[in-house]
């Protein structure tokens, strides 16, 4: 009986995190910011158990992660399309850390090509480009 009060409190809580995960799907969140959601909502899940879960979303492609930058933490993202989701780039503001999702055919055209015609390989959605936002231009 034991065993299946845990199989189900894990479902529950691997719902909620997934959950979150989805109605942010336009944003990459750390670890905390799912933990502070969560318990936002009144869903206290702790952080080794975001961690397992997590990792058992990556496993299943429902989820990706990776790092913006050496200085932060990792990044998780729910993929609703995995085609749109892999063809966008990553502009982050140097000056207040706002993160854009940015497309552009042609660059795609050209990261693709490269990889197309070269011995390396270009990682679409971890391609980062470093600026200022028009918020921090016009201060």
């Amino acid at each position: 009986m034991g065993d299946v009060l845990q199989e189900s409190r894990n479902t529950r809580q691997r719902e909620l995190i997934l959950n979150c995960l989805k109605q942010n799907s336009s944003r990459h969140l750390t670890i905390c910011e799912i933990q502070h959601l969560l318990d936002r909502a009144g869903n206290s899940v702790g952080t080794a158990t975001i961690y397992r879960h997590l990792s058992r979303l990556l496993e299943l492609n429902i989820v990706r992660k990776f790092k913006l930058d050496g200085q932060s933490g990792a990044c998780y993202q729910y993929i609703e399309d995995r085609e749109v989701c892999c063809a966008h780039f990553h502009l982050i503001c140097s000056v207040c850390s706002r993160t854009v999702h940015f497309q552009d055919k042609d660059l795609i055209s050209l990261f693709r090509r490269i990889n197309r015609t070269r011995d390396f390989q270009i990682d679409l959605p971890k391609t980062v480009f470093y600026g200022v936002c028009e918020k921090c231009l016009s201060k």
